[in-house]
């Protein structure tokens, strides 16, 4: 059985994750001690090691609180005024674009691009397995393809994200549906 958090471990832990963003912001993750890490948290190293076993653990439950919060971005689709393609890539982009700060700093010192590839993949596999789009679901992805539609997916949230953010997240995500729509066209025209 898994044990419930209570309020002060929640704050502990949350007042750590901010303050390695802060940290990140002035410093690579290989260089950030636990001794520094508590001075900023302004908490005793007993407190952390109550918690965590080191710094990347730290690192690994921020990413995994941003793939979590971005996860349920992509299940909150609403009807309403929207292409249901394109409400799960607009959800994530306006997280994204709200934390864009922490989730830069999460891309520039992830360890490998795994964190990006998984929040990609999850909302693909999402829209092609659950959205009734006919333009998605007639089409049985090869996997060299899906995997070349998330690879560019990849790409175009990097660039988004990392650069000046002059487009919206909605145009972002249109643009994200025309090409992967596009690419998935071409698939079924070519199984014929």
């Amino acid at each position: 059985m898994e044990k419930k958090e209570n309020q002060r471990t929640r704050l502990t832990k949350q007042l750590l994750r901010k303050s390695l963003v802060s940290l990140l912001q002035k410093k690579p993750l290989y260089q950030i001690t636990v001794s520094e890490l508590c001075s900023e948290a302004q908490i005793n190293r007993s407190t952390f090691y109550k918690h965590y076993g080191n710094v990347v653990d730290v690192m690994t439950e921020l990413e995994n609180e941003v793939r979590q919060k971005i996860k349920s971005c992509t299940q909150e689709i609403k009807t309403e005024g929207i292409d249901y393609a394109l409400q799960p890539l607009y959800n994530l982009l306006c997280y994204m674009k709200e934390n864009q700060d922490t989730i830069c700093l999460i891309l520039k010192h992830s360890y490998d691009d795994s964190f990006l590839k998984t929040l990609v993949k999850d909302v693909l596999v999402f829209m092609t397995d659950v959205i009734s789009n006919p333009q998605i679901k007639e089409v049985a992805l090869s996997d060299y393809i899906f995997k070349f539609i998330i690879a560019g997916n990849i790409n175009i949230i990097e660039n988004w994200i990392t650069g000046s953010m002059n487009e919206t997240p909605m145009e972002i995500a249109q643009i994200i549906c025309d090409i992967s729509i596009a690419i998935l066209q071409m698939e079924r025209s070519t199984q014929k």
